[in-house]
């Protein structure tokens, strides 16, 4: 048997508290707190990845080399570092002729957001695995379309980097 408390109010009225049932509640009590807890840590973390997907911007990259096809003439990539907005936006203030170089890691998806017009690739540059830079190895050299898009899985698979060397920063997108 479970033991119990006799309790006096100040109006004289008695009643029993069994020790049992005030250790259930307290129980009760501290399972209600942490599934409270759980499912708000779960409810934020998941906005938060919502926030996150929300911060990249977004840039045209142009092309200034001969193409005789329109799909080689620019493609979108995307950034959500500080550092690498700073760069883009300050390539922005040069002449076309001044600016450096896109050059980074490849991947296989256009992301939802790597297209050219109606046509959407088959490859995006991965976020923020990009730089800007003065120059890359020959080998990084191509097009967008007839070169990384048509030959995909050696691009993807051997390369894994690519770098036009008459890619630049086109503008930045809303």
């Amino acid at each position: 048997m479970d033991a119990t408390i006799r309790k006096t109010l100040l109006s004289g009225v008695q009643f029993n508290i069994s020790i049992k049932n005030l250790k259930q509640t307290q129980f009760m009590k501290w399972i209600a707190f942490i599934v409270s807890f759980i499912i708000t840590t779960t409810l934020f973390t998941s906005c938060q990845k919502d926030k996150i997907e929300e911060t990249f911007t977004y840039y045209e990259v142009g092309f200034n080399v001969a193409h005789d096809d329109w799909r080689d003439s620019l493609v979108i990539i995307r950034t959500n570092s500080e550092a690498l907005i700073q760069k883009a936006d300050a390539q922005l203030l040069l002449p076309v002729d001044e600016r450096q170089i896109v050059f980074g890691e490849i991947t296989t998806g256009n992301g939802g957001y790597n297209k050219n017009a109606s046509h959407s690739f088959n490859w995006r540059y991965q976020d923020n695995a990009w730089d800007l830079v003065d120059i890359t190895a020959e080998i990084y050299d191509g097009r967008p379309y007839s070169d990384v898009e048509v030959n995909a899985t050696y691009w993807q698979t051997q390369m894994e980097r690519f770098g036009s060397w008459g890619s630049y920063i086109k503008k930045k997108l809303p």
